[in-house]
């Protein structure tokens, strides 16, 4: 397995095998569940009918019903289905069917892929799940 967070050059590759990769430890087909809990601080899952999050406030989720939902609630929904899992260290999951079929790299962590030329405001590309 290839860690991409210590090897930030193979995203330049055009024939990159996202099959070898993983991403602070979870590897693509990883399933969701194995995703350290203390690393997620949200998600989002068809579960959510609405939700409040942002800089410096604690997320809020509410189902259909209005029912406010816990983030434990919202991860188990994820996990055993489809969403994203947020994480605390700038990395995102995306979940299908329980399992982890893509990342994204947010915030100041994704400065060093600027270097490498993948940041431009919009993706290379997209690589259907």
């Amino acid at each position: 397995m290839i860690e991409i967070l210590e090897n930030l050059d193979l995203l330049s590759r055009p024939n990159l095998d996202l099959a070898g990769v993983e991403v602070n430890g979870i590897a693509l087909g990883t399933q969701a569940a194995t995703v350290p809990r203390q690393r997620i601080v949200g998600g989002l899952s068809s579960v959510i009918a609405r939700y409040r999050s942002g800089t410096n406030i604690e997320s809020e989720y509410y189902d259909a019903d209005g029912r406010s939902l816990t983030l434990d609630e919202v991860i188990e929904d994820v996990v055993r289905s489809d969403g994203f899992l947020y994480g605390a260290d700038k990395i995102n999951h995306k979940v299908c069917a329980g399992a982890v079929v893509g990342f994204a790299i947010r915030g100041p962590t994704s400065v060093p892929l600027r270097t490498l030329g993948l940041v431009r405001g919009v993706p290379d590309g997209v690589r259907p799940a």
